[in-house]
């Protein structure tokens, strides 16, 4: 393959095995030692079936990484995506776990998308190569008497797929590819694809032809094609209804037409409710997570994970994907009552990964010897910190609570500690001695801000409120900058305890609530404050800073005045809420909005 042909991205935003329209039986199965299935091209040896239980001697190979199986046979590609239902959602808050896995009222939403390869031959010699050492094991009706075993490869070549044409799909890097390999004399307008299935076909300016389906989409961008000299070659599609050609310049010796596929699918299954949260990517790779709260009882956690299956009514759960977007490793993370959703999600310099949630569980939270190894009070919320190794292998957790209520937690981290924090009405147990605010400030919530280290040791708390109500911002309330301070946004009622002398807004602005910003160096001393906001409601939901240590505000707001400065991007209020953003240098001074 030349140096010069594209990668191709095909993206999975899911990890699980769906059930799909062709059924790919695991009675009987046994597999190698690996802990979860490898992108790979595995054999049909008589295991993939229909919803009749007829084998499909048609599909040649199965490719599996979540809500998007592919099946290659006959000169076809059969997309599936496929994700579990209940027929009432309401019903399922009546039931416990353990009914819902049992619970026989539920049906599988499906789809399918087939691309066939028109007047292809059907009869293609098969070339397998590139054996993978993954395979499994199936004692089934349909694999005879002796059972089969199907292995695996990276590389298919069907042979005169059309005269003179062959069609070479394999995997590089995780990714699916093909290329039709066109030998002189051959024609490329032999080459057509029809799809079937697809809700919608669109040819856009790119040259990219999107397949969308209520469940997902294929996108083929726009061919790279080149000659064996390494040549590239003019190429693109003509869309004639559902019929998808090639057009290529004049050419000579044998071209390569190399289009790119991607796609997308969901992450979730049986359940009403998959919340997606939090999110971060890796600062030593460049792998990605994400964090939600999940009422799925199948298709979230891969095997072998640290918790493979639901333990209460909803968990926590985490995921991490490649920067092709396969997902590498998924868990649950709850116990056995209410866990909510995983807004805070950070990674540090050395590829840990840390989570922090709302939960309700007395247990399958803390590790033993943990800073706060139990639920403060039952029946009410207390927040959790857990440390994942980059494999998924869970380092430590806490609970974090009061006899109160704490909310939605924020992360950050300066590369090694862990700050996190939340609204919270416990009035007592969250502040360090000789910290920057001991005591609750008064009303009905303040913000906590805690520091840890990566050994999950706390290093000081304080409590961050007046006589109002303080929140902070779901999972983007927190940020650090390049020398270690600690930047905390969020919104308060209160007209006290909240800006330092001398800041940008020392008084609240007026309306229900004011955004504030508050900036700590690493000990936790406090070194400015200040309100944001116009004579109505700003709240702020996220903080960013960049190299040069200025940070970023943004949130909604409703003031008609006091907010934007001259010449912004927009000075004027259009809404009943409008965004704001707002930048202030490391000393706290307004420099726009």
């Amino acid at each position: 393959m030349s140096n010069q042909t594209l990668q191709k991205v095909l993206q999975l935003i899911c990890c699980a095995l769906f059930l799909p329209h062709f059924v790919f039986s695991q009675s009987g199965y046994s597999h190698s030692t690996h802990k979860t299935v490898p992108f790979v091209f595995l054999e049909n040896k008589g295991q993939v079936i229909d919803q009749f239980g007829k084998s499909r001697n048609d599909i040649d190979f199965k490719l599996s990484s979540g809500g998007v199986n592919v099946f290659v046979g006959g000169g076809r590609l059969h997309y599936q995506w496929a994700s579990p239902r209940s027929a009432s959602p309401q019903s399922l808050l009546k039931k416990s776990v353990l009914d819902r896995i049992k619970d026989e009222d539920y049906s599988y939403d499906m789809y399918r998308m087939d691309v066939t390869l028109l007047d292809a031959n059907r009869n293609a010699v098969l070339i397998k190569e590139n054996r993978r050492p993954y395979y499994e094991r199936y004692y089934l009706p349909s694999c005879g008497a002796e059972g089969a075993t199907a292995s695996s490869y990276q590389r298919l070549i069907y042979k005169d797929i059309y005269p003179g044409i062959d069609w070479v799909l394999y995997i590089d890097g995780g990714r699916l590819e093909y290329d039709f390999v066109v030998h002189p004399g051959a024609r490329v307008s032999d080459i057509r694809l029809q799809y079937s299935g697809a809700t919608s076909l669109v040819l856009e300016e790119s040259g990219a032809l999107r397949a969308v389906t209520p469940f997902g989409e294929v996108v083929e961008q726009a061919p790279y094609s080149f000659q064996s000299d390494g040549k590239e070659v003019a190429s693109g599609f003509v869309l004639d209804r559902d019929v998808l050609r090639f057009q290529t310049a004049p050419h000579e010796g044998i071209l390569t037409i190399d289009p790119t596929l991607v796609w997308g699918s969901y992450f979730g299954a049986y359940s009403f409710m998959d919340y997606a949260s939090g999110a971060t990517s890796s600062v030593k790779s460049s792998d990605v997570y994400f964090s939600g709260q999940t009422a799925s009882v199948t298709n979230v956690a891969t095997a072998g994970a640290y918790q493979v299956s639901m333990a209460g009514g909803s968990d926590a759960f985490i995921a991490k994907f490649s920067p092709e977007g396969f997902c590498l490793w998924a868990s649950y993370y709850g116990g056995s009552k209410t866990d909510g959703q995983a807004a805070g999600l950070v990674a540090d310099t050395f590829g840990n990964i840390y989570m922090a949630a709302i939960t309700l569980s007395d247990s399958n939270i803390a590790t033993p010897g943990s800073f706060q190894e139990r639920i403060f009070a039952v029946n009410r919320s207390d927040n959790f910190l857990v440390k994942f190794d980059s494999t998924g292998k869970r380092q430590w957790a806490t609970y974090y609570g009061g006899g109160g209520i704490e909310m939605d937690p924020s992360l950050a981290t300066d590369g090694s500690n862990i700050y996190m924090s939340a609204g919270t009405s416990s009035e007592a147990g969250l502040a360090s001695a000789g910290s920057h605010q001991p005591l609750y400030g008064g009303g009905s919530a303040d913000v906590y801000l805690v520091k840890f280290n990566s050994r999950g040791e706390r290093q000081w708390a304080t409590y961050y409120g007046g006589n109002g109500y303080e929140n902070g911002s779901l999972g983007a309330g927190l940020t650090c900058d390049e020398l270690g301070n600690v930047y905390l946004t969020g919104h308060s009622q209160s007209d006290s305890a909240i800006a330092t002398k001398g800041s940008y807004q020392m008084v609240q602005g007026g309306g229900k609530f004011d955004a504030f910003l508050v900036k700590f160096d690493p000990s936790g001393k406090r070194l400015w404050s200040t309100y944001f906001g116009g004579p109505d409601e700003e709240r702020a939901f996220g903080v960013v800073t960049d190299y040069y240590n200025n940070v970023y505000i943004a949130g909604i707001t409703k003031s008609t005045s006091g907010i934007a400065t001259a010449n912004s991007q927009q000075t004027v209020f259009n809404g009943v809420y409008d965004a704001f953003l707002a930048k202030f240098d490391a000393s706290g001074n307004r420099l726009w909005s």
